[in-house]
Protein backbone atom coordinates (compact mmCIF):
# COMPACT_ATOMS: atom_id res chain seq x y z
CA UNK A 1 0.00 0.00 0.00
CA UNK A 2 1.31 3.23 -1.07
CA UNK A 3 0.74 5.85 1.45
CA UNK A 4 0.64 10.26 0.28
CA UNK A 5 2.20 11.83 2.98
CA UNK A 6 -0.35 14.69 4.37
CA UNK A 7 3.06 17.29 4.54
CA UNK A 8 1.64 19.49 7.27
CA UNK A 9 4.68 21.37 8.44
CA UNK A 10 4.66 22.99 12.24
CA UNK A 11 6.59 22.86 15.45
CA UNK A 12 8.96 25.27 15.50
CA UNK A 13 11.31 24.42 18.54
CA UNK A 14 12.25 26.83 21.57
CA UNK A 15 15.66 26.77 22.84
CA UNK A 16 16.40 25.78 26.38
CA UNK A 17 19.75 27.50 28.24
CA UNK A 18 21.89 24.72 30.09
CA UNK A 19 20.23 26.24 33.21
CA UNK A 20 17.22 25.34 32.30
CA UNK A 21 18.14 21.65 32.28
CA UNK A 22 18.70 21.31 36.15
CA UNK A 23 18.31 17.83 36.72
CA UNK A 24 17.61 18.29 40.81
CA UNK A 25 14.12 20.08 39.77
CA UNK A 26 12.02 18.06 37.57
CA UNK A 27 9.61 21.07 37.66
CA UNK A 28 12.20 22.96 35.31
CA UNK A 29 12.66 19.96 32.98
CA UNK A 30 12.16 21.26 29.61
CA UNK A 31 10.13 17.96 28.52
CA UNK A 32 11.36 10.83 26.33
CA UNK A 33 16.13 2.86 19.55
CA UNK A 34 14.35 2.04 19.79
CA UNK A 35 12.97 2.36 22.71
CA UNK A 36 9.72 1.63 23.91
CA UNK A 37 11.60 0.67 22.32
CA UNK A 38 14.98 8.80 27.13
CA UNK A 39 25.16 22.62 28.80
CA UNK A 40 25.76 22.53 32.03
CA UNK A 41 25.47 19.63 33.77
CA UNK A 42 24.36 19.67 37.04
CA UNK A 43 26.63 16.07 38.33
CA UNK A 44 30.21 15.35 38.01
CA UNK A 45 31.27 13.04 35.25
CA UNK A 46 30.82 9.43 36.52
CA UNK A 47 33.19 6.78 37.12
CA UNK A 48 36.35 9.06 38.38
CA UNK A 49 36.05 11.55 36.00
CA UNK A 50 36.06 15.49 36.95
CA UNK A 51 33.04 17.20 36.88
CA UNK A 52 32.60 18.79 33.37
CA UNK A 53 32.10 22.67 33.19
CA UNK A 54 29.17 24.60 31.71
CA UNK A 55 30.94 24.88 28.66
CA UNK A 56 30.94 20.79 27.85
CA UNK A 57 31.22 21.19 24.04
CA UNK A 58 34.78 23.45 24.59
CA UNK A 59 36.49 20.52 25.04
CA UNK A 60 34.91 18.86 22.08
CA UNK A 61 36.18 18.80 18.91
CA UNK A 62 32.88 19.39 17.25
CA UNK A 63 31.43 18.99 13.53
CA UNK A 64 27.59 20.49 13.70
CA UNK A 65 27.15 20.09 9.82
CA UNK A 66 23.51 19.65 9.10
CA UNK A 67 23.89 20.06 5.42
CA UNK A 68 23.57 17.36 2.85
CA UNK A 69 26.84 15.74 1.93
CA UNK A 70 27.69 16.07 5.96
CA UNK A 71 29.33 13.29 7.58
CA UNK A 72 28.27 9.97 7.07
CA UNK A 73 29.72 6.15 7.84
CA UNK A 74 32.13 6.51 5.40
CA UNK A 75 34.39 8.18 8.60
CA UNK A 76 34.27 5.26 10.42
CA UNK A 77 37.67 2.65 10.17
CA UNK A 78 37.47 0.45 7.43
CA UNK A 79 34.89 -2.26 8.86
CA UNK A 80 36.77 -4.94 6.08
CA UNK A 81 39.18 -3.98 8.74
CA UNK A 82 38.25 -4.09 11.73
CA UNK A 83 38.85 -6.26 14.50
CA UNK A 84 36.34 -8.31 15.82
CA UNK A 85 34.46 -7.31 19.27
CA UNK A 86 36.17 -8.34 22.09
CA UNK A 87 33.21 -10.55 23.29
CA UNK A 88 34.11 -9.00 27.55
CA UNK A 89 32.03 -7.00 29.04
CA UNK A 90 32.45 -3.90 31.43
CA UNK A 91 30.10 -2.28 33.73
CA UNK A 92 30.88 0.97 33.08
CA UNK A 93 28.35 2.54 36.04
CA UNK A 94 28.66 0.09 39.18
CA UNK A 95 28.92 2.39 42.15
CA UNK A 96 27.91 5.60 40.59
CA UNK A 97 25.14 7.87 40.40
CA UNK A 98 24.39 6.49 36.85
CA UNK A 99 23.92 3.21 38.55
CA UNK A 100 20.59 1.99 39.36
CA UNK A 101 19.20 4.26 36.33
CA UNK A 102 15.84 3.28 34.76
CA UNK A 103 18.03 2.73 31.38
CA UNK A 104 15.92 2.96 28.28
CA UNK A 105 17.61 3.27 25.03
CA UNK A 106 21.64 4.16 24.13
CA UNK A 107 23.06 5.51 21.02
CA UNK A 108 26.53 5.83 19.48
CA UNK A 109 28.54 8.14 16.88
CA UNK A 110 30.28 5.63 14.06
CA UNK A 111 33.60 5.49 15.92
CA UNK A 112 32.05 3.97 19.08
CA UNK A 113 33.26 6.81 21.20
CA UNK A 114 31.04 10.01 21.76
CA UNK A 115 27.59 8.04 23.26
CA UNK A 116 24.31 9.23 24.62
CA UNK A 117 21.70 7.14 27.06
CA UNK A 118 18.66 8.20 28.35
CA UNK A 119 16.61 7.07 31.25
CA UNK A 120 13.23 6.99 32.06
CA UNK A 121 13.25 7.00 35.84
CA UNK A 122 10.59 9.03 37.20
CA UNK A 123 11.99 9.20 40.81
CA UNK A 124 14.71 7.37 42.31
CA UNK A 125 15.69 8.85 46.33
CA UNK A 126 19.39 9.38 46.28
CA UNK A 127 20.01 9.63 42.84
CA UNK A 128 19.49 11.81 39.73
CA UNK A 129 16.08 11.81 38.45
CA UNK A 130 16.24 10.18 34.98
CA UNK A 131 17.92 12.54 32.10
CA UNK A 132 20.55 12.36 29.63
CA UNK A 133 24.17 11.03 30.21
CA UNK A 134 26.69 11.56 27.74
CA UNK A 135 30.27 10.04 27.22
CA UNK A 136 32.97 10.79 25.24
CA UNK A 137 35.46 8.13 26.00
CA UNK A 138 33.53 5.01 24.46
CA UNK A 139 31.45 4.72 27.48
CA UNK A 140 34.64 4.72 29.90
CA UNK A 141 33.02 8.06 32.28
CA UNK A 142 29.38 9.71 31.89
CA UNK A 143 28.38 12.88 32.78
CA UNK A 144 24.71 13.97 33.28
CA UNK A 145 23.61 16.74 31.02
CA UNK A 146 20.36 17.78 31.74
CA UNK A 147 16.79 16.62 31.46
CA UNK A 148 14.38 15.12 34.58
CA UNK A 149 11.78 13.39 32.23
CA UNK A 150 10.85 9.76 31.63
CA UNK A 151 13.27 10.02 28.40
CA UNK A 152 12.39 6.41 25.96
CA UNK A 153 14.46 7.19 22.69
CA UNK A 154 17.82 8.42 21.42
CA UNK A 155 19.63 9.08 18.48
CA UNK A 156 22.90 10.52 16.85
CA UNK A 157 24.06 11.42 13.65
CA UNK A 158 27.49 9.55 12.64
CA UNK A 159 30.07 12.56 14.48
CA UNK A 160 28.21 12.73 18.14
CA UNK A 161 27.22 16.71 17.32
CA UNK A 162 24.01 16.29 16.78
CA UNK A 163 21.43 14.22 19.20
CA UNK A 164 17.65 13.99 19.30
CA UNK A 165 15.91 12.78 22.17
CA UNK A 166 12.26 11.57 22.92
CA UNK A 167 9.51 10.61 25.55
CA UNK A 168 8.40 6.63 26.18
CA UNK A 169 5.53 5.57 23.92
CA UNK A 170 2.40 7.78 24.95
CA UNK A 171 4.05 10.04 27.33
CA UNK A 172 3.39 13.66 25.56
CA UNK A 173 6.63 14.94 25.89
CA UNK A 174 8.61 17.89 23.61
CA UNK A 175 11.41 16.31 21.56
CA UNK A 176 14.94 17.71 22.48
CA UNK A 177 17.83 18.54 19.94
CA UNK A 178 20.84 19.40 20.03
CA UNK A 179 23.48 20.29 17.63
CA UNK A 180 26.59 21.14 19.80
CA UNK A 181 27.08 17.59 21.21
CA UNK A 182 24.40 18.52 23.79
CA UNK A 183 25.85 21.28 25.06
CA UNK A 184 22.57 23.31 24.74
CA UNK A 185 19.42 21.57 24.08
CA UNK A 186 16.30 23.09 22.11
CA UNK A 187 12.33 21.97 22.67
CA UNK A 188 9.36 21.56 20.02
CA UNK A 189 6.03 20.75 20.91
CA UNK A 190 5.28 18.96 18.25
CA UNK A 191 5.59 15.73 17.50
CA UNK A 192 2.97 15.01 20.21
CA UNK A 193 3.06 11.69 21.71
CA UNK A 194 6.51 10.83 19.83
CA UNK A 195 8.38 7.96 21.14
CA UNK A 196 11.30 6.11 18.92
CA UNK A 197 13.11 8.43 16.96
CA UNK A 198 16.56 8.21 13.97
CA UNK A 199 18.73 10.44 12.53
CA UNK A 200 20.52 10.70 8.87
CA UNK A 201 24.82 10.83 9.16
CA UNK A 202 24.50 14.72 9.11
CA UNK A 203 21.90 15.14 11.52
CA UNK A 204 19.51 17.54 9.41
CA UNK A 205 17.55 14.65 8.77
CA UNK A 206 15.46 13.18 11.56
CA UNK A 207 12.37 10.84 11.77
CA UNK A 208 9.99 10.21 15.08
CA UNK A 209 7.07 7.91 14.98
CA UNK A 210 4.00 8.24 17.64
CA UNK A 211 2.57 6.35 19.93
CA UNK A 212 -0.82 8.24 18.53
CA UNK A 213 -0.35 6.77 14.83
CA UNK A 214 2.04 9.65 13.32
CA UNK A 215 5.18 9.29 11.95
CA UNK A 216 6.76 12.73 11.79
CA UNK A 217 10.16 13.62 9.67
CA UNK A 218 12.25 16.81 9.98
CA UNK A 219 14.77 18.29 7.18
CA UNK A 220 16.42 20.72 9.32
CA UNK A 221 17.43 19.20 12.90
CA UNK A 222 14.05 19.89 14.45
CA UNK A 223 14.04 22.93 13.34
CA UNK A 224 10.41 22.38 11.82
CA UNK A 225 8.54 18.53 11.63
CA UNK A 226 6.45 17.50 8.93
CA UNK A 227 3.55 14.98 9.55
CA UNK A 228 4.12 12.13 7.20
CA UNK A 229 1.65 9.49 8.79
CA UNK A 230 0.21 6.89 6.10
CA UNK A 231 -3.89 7.22 5.71
CA UNK A 232 -5.69 4.46 6.79
CA UNK A 233 -5.73 2.70 10.13
CA UNK A 234 -4.19 4.11 13.13
CA UNK A 235 -1.13 1.91 14.03
CA UNK A 236 1.18 2.40 16.82
CA UNK A 237 4.33 3.10 15.98
CA UNK A 238 7.45 1.38 17.96
CA UNK A 239 10.41 1.98 16.52
CA UNK A 240 11.88 3.03 12.88
CA UNK A 241 15.45 3.17 12.14
CA UNK A 242 17.49 5.45 8.78
CA UNK A 243 20.12 5.12 6.83
CA UNK A 244 22.55 7.27 6.85
CA UNK A 245 21.20 9.12 3.67
CA UNK A 246 17.77 9.53 5.55
CA UNK A 247 16.26 8.30 2.36
CA UNK A 248 15.93 5.12 3.76
CA UNK A 249 13.53 4.66 6.57
CA UNK A 250 12.31 1.53 7.98
CA UNK A 251 9.37 1.73 11.38
CA UNK A 252 7.79 -0.86 12.78
CA UNK A 253 3.73 -1.03 13.92
CA UNK A 254 2.16 -2.05 16.80
CA UNK A 255 -1.28 -2.86 15.48
CA UNK A 256 -4.19 0.02 16.34
CA UNK A 257 -5.21 -1.62 19.64
CA UNK A 258 -2.08 -1.86 21.94
CA UNK A 259 1.33 -1.02 21.82
CA UNK A 260 2.66 -4.20 23.82
CA UNK A 261 2.75 -7.75 22.28
CA UNK A 262 -0.73 -8.22 22.23
CA UNK A 263 -1.15 -5.99 19.19
CA UNK A 264 -0.21 -7.40 15.57
CA UNK A 265 2.02 -4.91 13.88
CA UNK A 266 3.88 -4.80 10.32
CA UNK A 267 6.99 -3.80 8.94
CA UNK A 268 6.52 -0.43 6.61
CA UNK A 269 9.98 1.60 4.79
CA UNK A 270 9.92 4.66 2.81
CA UNK A 271 12.59 5.33 0.25
CA UNK A 272 12.03 9.29 -0.30
CA UNK A 273 12.51 10.39 3.57
CA UNK A 274 9.33 9.64 4.67
CA UNK A 275 7.20 11.04 2.37
CA UNK A 276 5.42 7.81 1.30
CA UNK A 277 5.34 4.34 2.99
CA UNK A 278 4.76 0.74 2.14
CA UNK A 279 4.07 -1.80 4.57
CA UNK A 280 6.11 -4.57 3.62
CA UNK A 281 4.62 -7.81 5.57
CA UNK A 282 1.04 -7.52 4.94
CA UNK A 283 0.68 -11.29 4.76
CA UNK A 284 2.91 -14.00 5.33
CA UNK A 285 4.77 -15.30 8.55
CA UNK A 286 6.19 -11.72 9.50
CA UNK A 287 2.93 -10.08 9.60
CA UNK A 288 1.53 -9.53 12.84
CA UNK A 289 4.26 -10.53 15.00
CA UNK A 290 5.12 -8.43 18.00
CA UNK A 291 7.58 -6.01 17.07
CA UNK A 292 10.02 -4.14 19.35
CA UNK A 293 13.09 -2.61 17.83
CA UNK A 294 14.60 -2.41 14.08
CA UNK A 295 18.11 -1.45 12.59
CA UNK A 296 19.94 -0.58 9.39
CA UNK A 297 22.99 -0.70 7.81
CA UNK A 298 24.38 2.65 6.28
CA UNK A 299 22.59 2.22 2.40
CA UNK A 300 19.40 1.11 4.15
CA UNK A 301 19.24 -1.71 2.05
CA UNK A 302 20.60 -4.48 5.15
CA UNK A 303 17.85 -4.17 7.70
CA UNK A 304 17.19 -6.19 11.58
CA UNK A 305 14.12 -6.24 12.90
CA UNK A 306 13.01 -8.25 16.23
CA UNK A 307 10.23 -8.57 18.67
CA UNK A 308 8.58 -12.09 18.90
CA UNK A 309 11.56 -12.90 16.24
CA UNK A 310 14.67 -11.93 14.37
CA UNK A 311 14.24 -10.67 10.79
CA UNK A 312 16.39 -10.18 8.64
CA UNK A 313 16.05 -8.01 4.63
CA UNK A 314 18.77 -7.61 2.33
CA UNK A 315 16.62 -5.96 -0.18
CA UNK A 316 15.88 -2.69 1.70
CA UNK A 317 12.79 -3.94 3.19
CA UNK A 318 10.94 -5.89 0.20
CA UNK A 319 11.25 -9.61 1.87
CA UNK A 320 12.53 -10.50 5.00
CA UNK A 321 13.89 -13.92 6.21
CA UNK A 322 13.00 -15.27 10.17
CA UNK A 323 16.55 -16.03 11.78
CA UNK A 324 16.96 -18.55 15.03
CA UNK A 325 19.77 -18.35 17.16
CA UNK A 326 19.11 -21.79 18.23
CA UNK A 327 20.00 -24.66 15.30
CA UNK A 328 16.23 -26.27 15.30
CA UNK A 329 14.55 -22.83 16.72
CA UNK A 330 13.26 -24.34 19.67
CA UNK A 331 15.06 -22.08 22.08
CA UNK A 332 14.46 -19.34 20.92
CA UNK A 333 14.27 -16.65 23.68
CA UNK A 334 10.29 -15.04 24.02
CA UNK A 335 11.16 -11.46 23.36
CA UNK A 336 14.00 -9.81 21.54
CA UNK A 337 14.06 -5.70 23.29
CA UNK A 338 16.65 -4.09 20.96
CA UNK A 339 18.93 -4.50 18.01
CA UNK A 340 21.85 -2.34 16.28
CA UNK A 341 24.03 -3.12 13.43
CA UNK A 342 27.16 -1.82 11.99
CA UNK A 343 27.61 0.32 8.66
CA UNK A 344 27.59 -3.00 6.48
CA UNK A 345 24.67 -4.78 8.03
CA UNK A 346 27.22 -7.51 9.08
CA UNK A 347 27.75 -7.53 12.39
CA UNK A 348 24.56 -6.96 14.49
CA UNK A 349 23.69 -6.79 18.04
CA UNK A 350 20.16 -8.34 19.91
CA UNK A 351 19.22 -7.71 23.50
CA UNK A 352 16.63 -9.96 24.97
CA UNK A 353 14.76 -7.90 28.27
CA UNK A 354 11.57 -6.09 28.94
CA UNK A 355 8.37 -8.37 28.50
CA UNK A 356 11.26 -11.01 27.48
CA UNK A 357 12.27 -11.30 31.07
CA UNK A 358 16.21 -10.98 32.34
CA UNK A 359 18.22 -12.07 28.92
CA UNK A 360 21.34 -11.74 27.23
CA UNK A 361 22.77 -9.84 24.76
CA UNK A 362 23.80 -11.51 21.35
CA UNK A 363 26.01 -11.17 18.37
CA UNK A 364 25.94 -11.99 14.89
CA UNK A 365 29.33 -11.65 12.52
CA UNK A 366 27.21 -12.72 9.31
CA UNK A 367 24.24 -10.29 9.22
CA UNK A 368 22.02 -12.67 11.28
CA UNK A 369 22.19 -15.88 9.44
CA UNK A 370 24.24 -17.22 13.70
CA UNK A 371 24.28 -15.83 16.13
CA UNK A 372 26.50 -16.58 19.84
CA UNK A 373 25.55 -15.03 23.11
CA UNK A 374 27.71 -12.66 24.68
CA UNK A 375 27.03 -12.63 28.43
CA UNK A 376 26.18 -16.53 29.19
CA UNK A 377 28.03 -17.64 32.14
CA UNK A 378 29.63 -13.91 32.63
CA UNK A 379 28.68 -11.37 34.94
CA UNK A 380 27.25 -9.47 32.45
CA UNK A 381 23.85 -12.76 32.21
CA UNK A 382 20.16 -12.29 32.69
CA UNK A 383 19.53 -8.72 32.86
CA UNK A 384 16.55 -6.89 31.72
CA UNK A 385 18.55 -5.28 28.68
CA UNK A 386 16.29 -2.59 27.19
CA UNK A 387 18.71 -0.79 24.63
CA UNK A 388 21.95 -1.49 22.58
CA UNK A 389 24.23 0.25 19.91
CA UNK A 390 26.87 -0.18 18.01
CA UNK A 391 29.93 1.86 15.94
CA UNK A 392 29.70 1.83 12.57
CA UNK A 393 32.47 -1.15 12.54
CA UNK A 394 30.56 -3.08 15.19
CA UNK A 395 33.63 -3.29 17.06
CA UNK A 396 32.69 -0.90 19.87
CA UNK A 397 29.40 -2.13 21.17
CA UNK A 398 27.10 -0.49 24.31
CA UNK A 399 23.60 -2.01 26.03
CA UNK A 400 21.79 -0.39 28.90
CA UNK A 401 19.91 -2.22 31.60
CA UNK A 402 16.98 -1.21 33.11
CA UNK A 403 16.76 -0.09 37.04
CA UNK A 404 20.80 -1.09 36.39
CA UNK A 405 23.96 -0.28 34.57
CA UNK A 406 25.90 0.48 31.27
CA UNK A 407 28.16 -1.90 29.92
CA UNK A 408 30.47 -1.64 26.88
CA UNK A 409 32.05 -4.74 24.93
Amino acid sequence: MLALALGLACGRRTGISPSDHDGGDAGQSPSGLAGHGGGATDAGAIAGAPAPDANLADALPLDVSVESGGPDASSAPDVNDAPAPSGIWTNRTRGTLASGQGWAAVTSDVAGQRLVAVSGTLSRPGNLVSGIWISTSGGATWAHVGGADAYGSVASNSTGSVYVVAGYLGLDEPILTSINAGATWSSTDRPQYAGPVASDASGANLVAVAYDGAIWTSPNSGETWIDRTPPGPTWRWLAVASSTSGARLVALSGGASSPTCAAPGDIWTSDDFGAHWIDRTPTGAAHGACWTSVASDASGMNLVAVGSGIWTSTDAGVTWTRRFVSPDGSSEPFLWSSVASDARGNRLIASVGWLGGPGDLWTSANGGASWTNETAGTPAALQDWRGVASDAAGVHLVAVVSDGDIWTN
